[in-house]
Order: C-alpha cells, then sequence, then structure tokens
C-alpha cells in the first residue's frame, strides 16, 4: 500500500473514532439522566455500547495504519508509549494515554457483570479524561484540525458533552440523598417459619371383620288348654299365678 493512501486513511480513520468517541460520549449522559426516550433505556444502552465498540475498532484501524504508513515511519513503540514518537512528542503522548483510558472503560463495560457497581462506576468515568485526551490528541496532532469545518464541529461537540456534564452533576447534587444505615444497626427480625401445606391424616388400615355371635336360642312356651282365659295364658306363659284366679283349694284332712 502506497504511503499516500495509508496517510489518507490513517486520517479519515482518526477522524471517523473522534466523532464516534463524542457520540457515545452523549449517549452514556442522555442514558444517565434517566431522561425518558419513546425506545425505551434498553435501546439506548444498545445504542451506546454500538457507538463505543465501533468507536474502539476505529481506533485500532488508525493504529493500524499508521504502522502500515511510510510518510512518517511510526513503530509500535511510538504509538504505545508515551513521549516515544520522535514526530511531535506531546502530541501523540495525549492518544496514546486516551488510548489506555479508552481501552480500560471498554473491557470494564463488557466485564460488567464480573464487577461490582460501585466499581464500575469509578473506572467508567475514566471516559470523561479519554475524551479530553483524544480532543487535545486530535487538535495537536491532527493535520485536519486546522480547517473551520472541522474546528466548528470539534468545538460545538465538546460544548455539548460540557453541557450535558454541568447537568449530569447537577441533578446528582439535588437529587434527594438517601440515609444508609449500617447492617449492625438494622433491626433484626427472625426469617417467618416456612409455610407447608396441611398434611393428611393417616389412614387407618381397616378393622378385622368381627365373628357373627350365635342366634340365642328361643325357649317354646308352655301348652295351654284350649279355652283358658287370656289373661290365665298370659300369667302362665310367664310361669305365675295369675291374681285374678281362686286360691288352690286346702288337700283334705286324713
Amino acid at each position: 500500500m502506497s504511503g499516500g493512501l495509508t496517510w489518507y486513511l490513517a486520517r479519515s480513520l482518526g477522524i471517523v473514532a473522534y466523532a464516534l468517541l463524542t457520540a457515545s460520549m452523549l449517549w452514556g449522559l442522555w442514558l444517565s439522566t434517566r431522561t425518558p426516550a419513546r425506545q425505551g433505556r434498553a435501546w439506548l444502552l444498545d445504542v451506546h455500547k454500538v457507538l463505543g465498540g465501533l468507536g474502539v475498532l476505529f481506533v485500532l484501524g488508525h493504529l493500524g495504519a499508521l504502522v502500515a504508513d511510510s510518510y512518517i515511519d511510526f513503530g509500535v513503540v511510538d504509538l504505545l508509549v508515551p513521549f516515544a514518537s520522535g514526530w511531535q512528542p506531546r502530541a501523540v503522548a495525549w492518544g496514546v494515554l486516551a488510548l489506555y483510558l479508552l481501552a480500560a472503560v471498554e473491557v470494564t463495560s463488557l466485564l460488567r457483570r464480573t464487577l461490582t457497581r460501585r466499581s464500575w462506576r469509578k473506572i467508567h468515568l475514566a471516559a470523561f479524561a479519554a475524551y479530553l485526551m483524544a480532543t487535545a490528541h486530535f487538535l495537536t496532532a491532527g493535520t485536519d484540525a486546522g480547517g473551520r469545518l472541522v474546528l466548528s464541529l470539534t468545538f460545538g461537540g465538546v460544548a455539548l458533552v460540557a453541557t450535558g456534564t454541568l447537568y449530569r452533576v447537577v441533578q446528582h447534587l439535588t437529587r434527594p440523598t438517601r440515609v444508609h444505615t449500617p447492617a449492625k444497626e438494622r433491626s433484626w427480625s427472625p426469617p417467618p417459619p416456612p409455610t407447608t401445606p396441611p398434611s393428611r391424616p393417616a389412614r387407618l388400615p381397616p378393622a378385622p371383620p368381627q365373628a357373627a355371635s350365635p342366634p340365642r336360642p328361643r325357649h317354646p312356651l308352655p301348652s295351654h288348654p284350649p279355652g283358658a282365659p287370656v289373661a290365665v295364658r298370659s300369667l302362665a306363659s310367664a310361669g305365675g299365678p295369675s291374681p285374678s284366679a281362686p286360691p288352690p283349694s286346702p288337700p283334705p284332712a286324713a
């Protein structure tokens, strides 16, 4: 690849990378202010991730084009070690530092589930420093930064990022603070007992069949002479003398 083509490619990739970084900053500020959006917060987060990922890819392409270019003859050490470049070392150093901060932000964003929220937020704040260093690198090292259109777009993006950052800081300061109670001072209450469904009563085994009792013998009633009165018949059936019957006559004397 000719030196002129790689030089133009490196410059164009650097401009696009800086534009994507500016858009990612503005989208992240919009997401952090919790401003309602018609598409939803999930869509805002996805767009923010895509912009950041594309910015990193274009930065890597910018570095690759600089290494392949023979106009200035950059080496890997010149692009990865601050102040090691022989061509405008201070301007290149701003870009090297911005590269490391941007890589830290992107890697921790990919590993967000493995980090605590506080640790991720502290590292993610480095995106502001990376944006400032990238702006300084773009204005001092970029050969196209002297144009009016490029300067107008650059300062316009910086003004938008500064406005969004100021609004986010004011929103954070005016937000009502939550009183944090230490874990030792919190009142402890025992956990409720587990609710178990009522157990069914155990089924008793069936009772063994009882032997049938033998029928009682029926004693035959004594026979009575036909034509006897009903009262005599009933008393005779009971086995005693009838109260209405005349007393028996005493036996004759011998």
